[in-house]
């Protein structure tokens, strides 16, 4: 009874003998890069560039048109209030006061549009960088490939980790 208790205890060990041997199991593979630098490296981010750079440009444009309408506007009834009647000044003090709003209301909007536009236009190449990830993670056999932006990785151990961002970027390079 021993004999076969011990028989099947060692015919138990065999499978987990033959997963320890496996270097993948054991010895899994990791890999790190930098998202902003890879992003900074694709072309398309030129662009993105360039593009969110002529929309903040056409924004800024209006937001002084108008802040010079306003500006005008205001010393004309600075010079004219004396002589002006009562509700005629408080109408136009309240012109004044509306065209500030808008324009303050305006400036906000854009700033937001334009995060939008460029969180929208930079999505696309996230996508792209996510699937070069995965591309080189899967022809090198990596179990993980993480990133080193924003403090996200304190720390990494060139004996077990691998840089990978120059992989990355020349596999985007070849899209």
């Amino acid at each position: 009874m021993k004999k076969l208790i011990i028989a099947l205890c060692l015919i138990a060990l065999v499978p987990l003998a033959s997963v320890a041997q496996d270097s993948t199991v054991t010895n899994p593979k990791f890999g790190y890069f930098s998202y902003d630098e890879v992003l900074k490296s694709m072309s398309g981010y030129i662009i993105v560039r360039h593009n969110i750079s002529q929309l903040r440009n056409q924004y800024q444009a209006e937001a002084k048109r108008s802040e010079d309408d306003f500006n005008a506007k205001y010393e004309a009834f600075i010079d004219e209030q004396a002589d002006l009647a009562d509700n005629i000044r408080k109408k136009r003090q309240a012109e004044l006061m509306d065209l500030m709003d808008k324009n303050t209301t305006f400036k906000a909007e854009a700033e937001k549009l334009i995060a939008s536009a460029e969180r929208s236009a930079t999505d696309s190449l996230c996508t792209l960088i996510d699937a070069a990830a995965r591309e080189v993670g899967a022809e090198r056999g990596y179990s993980f490939i993480l990133n080193t932006d924003k403090h996200a990785l304190a720390f990494v151990n060139p004996q077990y980790c691998t840089d990978v961002t120059a992989a990355i970027e020349e596999k985007l390079s070849k899209k």
